[in-house]
């Protein structure tokens, strides 16, 4: 199951999309940011670069999807990505106050209503 979803069928399109739009909202951004947010961003932005080198450069094997992980948890530690590039990703798409995805009938963990142990990936 994990497999699939590290896939190069399934993340690629979207990596590739995010990776082209950051060195614009970069340039736009800086200097209007806290530095220490701008820099998440920068790192972020390597990671996205180097996901889609490893897509492009190993595919499907299983040092690839091995990468991919570890490139996507090293990502994770960064923050959630801008919401003005995430946004125009999935039209109609909204996002909370953390910049993660609101998903029809669901909320998040902390949120009102959500119990992390209701959660069936736990």
């Amino acid at each position: 199951m994990v497999g699939k979803l590290v896939s190069k069928e399934y993340l690629y399109p979207a990596v590739k999309d995010i990776t082209a739009k950051f060195p614009e909202f970069l340039e736009k951004n800086k200097g209007k940011i806290p530095d220490k947010e701008y820099e998440q961003y920068e790192a972020q932005y390597q990671c996205f670069k180097e996901l889609c080198e490893t897509f492009e450069n190993e595919g499907e094997s299983e040092s690839g999807s091995k990468k991919v992980v570890d490139l996507m948890q090293k990502m994770q530690s960064y923050g959630v990505p801008p919401q003005e590039i995430m946004s125009g990703l999935l039209p109609g798409m909204q996002f909370d106050n953390d910049g993660m995805p609101v998903l029809p009938g669901m909320s998040s963990a902390g949120g009102e209503g959500g119990n992390p142990e209701d959660c069936c990936l736990m």
